[in-house]
């Protein structure tokens, strides 16, 4: 009998720390918490606890459950606890509920699906609240009230915010691209796999490194997904009018708006979307304490990375910062080119500013050779839409624009593929278009600035090098 009673100790004890524990997953999963307001911690970063917390729960009520029924079974006396006691059977099935909801929040899991992940997510939470409710004495009832106490406020604070960020009464506030509902963006697609959405007459400001969710009418099944702000915000009154998102395709909702931005050709009313935001969210990045600072980015990753780096050259005044590392990363150039001309338009404007940066590009997969429509009479080709878009090339140049040779070698990173790139090109251009060309330097043959590697960098290397020639506090950002 002492056996029996120490077994139901522990259970009672086990479920009593397993219940306290909800509040704070319940704060947690709130998009306005108290506990990021009281740190200065984002959101994103304290998921990680949200998490953990969780599964502590799980494993608490787990035990729980079991140190009964290691009581009950073999005394023959779980069906009589069924039968006498209700609170039982709530128990146990919300032990399921709780059960299926630390399965499916297993990263292999969440990727399956995302939509379909936050949909039974909080069908679950709340399941399990309910059920939770009627399992637990009335005076340990609070827990629960907390908790849905935590979750109803977040869901009207997230409801007041998109209205707010959203909707515009005043007349005066309305600026180009904005709506009185929502705001106009455009959206272009790079290739299959990166597409680039322009939202315009953004009346906010944000921070370099922030987020905002983006929801769109024309997807309404799709749930707000989050995307970092690619740009940074601009000095002057005009600050604030535009944000570009620049999106992997992965699926779901970033498949069909890549499929979307193929189907409609530039210029069609088509590719004009109404969107609706809600943040920014995310605290900024604290690097100025710092003398030596690496950057390294893989794929969209630069969407972080590129405006915290151009906030830092701006304010080299205030800063400590005296050696920067950037270290960008994709299989494809051709995805890392609206990040690399930023950068060289970053340098030219903070030379002098006492900061020295050093910028490698590595493109992991082999350059493919452009395929050339040339024609019959003078051998000429038309620039590619990426081209155009990152060039700025118009209807007026394009026709005076004439590639006439073009030699494609590949340099490999093994023994086996080491031949050498090359690649000659001569132009017959006129001056104003081979003054945009070299403005926003495709063409770094000279430029020693930003370095290109193929193949998949040696991070031991490249930091045993950062590190020989490091000064002071160094501090290193993954994205």
């Amino acid at each position: 009998m002492a056996q029996k009673t120490d077994l139901e100790t522990l259970a009672f004890r086990s479920g009593w720390l397993a219940l306290s524990q909800f509040p704070f997953v319940a704060l947690l999963l709130s998009q306005f918490n108290v506990i990021s307001f009281a740190t200065g911690v984002s959101r994103q970063r304290l998921k990680w606890l949200h998490r953990w917390l969780a599964r502590t729960i799980f494993l608490l009520s787990t035990l729980h459950g079991a140190l009964f029924l290691a009581q009950w079974i073999p005394n023959n006396f779980f069906w009589d606890e069924l039968e006498i006691v209700p609170r039982v059977k709530h128990g146990l099935v919300a032990w399921a509920i709780l059960a299926w909801a630390a399965l499916s929040s297993v990263g292999p899991m969440r990727r399956l699906s995302y939509e379909f992940f936050i949909f039974q997510h909080m069908a679950s939470a709340l399941g399990f609240l309910l059920l939770l409710y009627w399992h637990i004495p009335k005076n340990h009832k609070f827990y629960v009230h907390f908790a849905s106490a935590a979750i109803i406020s977040d869901l009207v604070s997230r409801l007041l915010h998109f209205m707010y960020r959203n909707i515009e009464v005043l007349p005066k506030r309305l600026c180009r691209g904005r709506r009185r509902i929502g705001y106009e963006a455009t959206v272009s697609a790079v290739d299959d796999d990166l597409t680039v959405l322009d939202v315009n007459g953004v009346d906010f400001s944000w921070t370099p490194g922030q987020y905002v969710y983006v929801w769109m009418p024309t997807f309404w099944l799709q749930s707000p997904h989050p995307f970092t702000i690619a740009n940074s915000p601009s000095p002057g009154p005009d600050s604030s009018s535009h944000i570009s998102l620049v999106m992997r395709t992965k699926g779901g909702f970033t498949k069909k708006l890549n499929r979307y931005a193929q189907a409609h050709v530039p210029g069609e009313k088509h590719r004009r979307l109404r969107v609706f935001i809600s943040g920014p969210f995310g605290n900024p990045l604290s690097c100025t304490s710092y003398e030596t600072l690496v950057f390294i980015s893989a794929s969209t990753g630069a969407s972080f990375t590129i405006p915290v780096i151009e906030s830092l050259a701006a304010s080299s005044g205030v800063t400590m910062a005296r050696r920067v590392h950037v270290l960008l990363v994709d299989r494809r150039k051709a995805h890392l080119e609206i990040y690399i001309q930023r950068l060289r338009q970053m340098l030219r404007e903070c030379m002098g500013s006492g900061i020295v940066f050093h910028i490698k590009v590595a493109i992991t997969a082999p350059p493919e050779v452009p395929a050339m429509n040339l024609d019959e009479a003078g051998g000429s080709s038309e620039p590619t839409g990426l081209y155009e878009r990152l060039v700025g090339v118009d209807a007026q140049d394009r026709s005076q624009l004439s590639l006439e040779e073009n030699d494609f070698e590949l340099r490999g990173s093994s023994d086996s593929d080491k031949s050498f790139l090359r690649h000659s090109r001569e132009s017959s251009v006129s001056s104003t278009g081979w003054d945009k060309e070299l403005d926003i330097g495709l063409d770094n043959v000279d430029d020693p600035s930003v370095e290109e590697v193929t193949g998949r960098p040696d991070l031991e290397d490249y930091f045993e090098e950062i590190m020989d020639g490091a000064c002071g506090r160094v501090a290193v950002f993954g994205t």
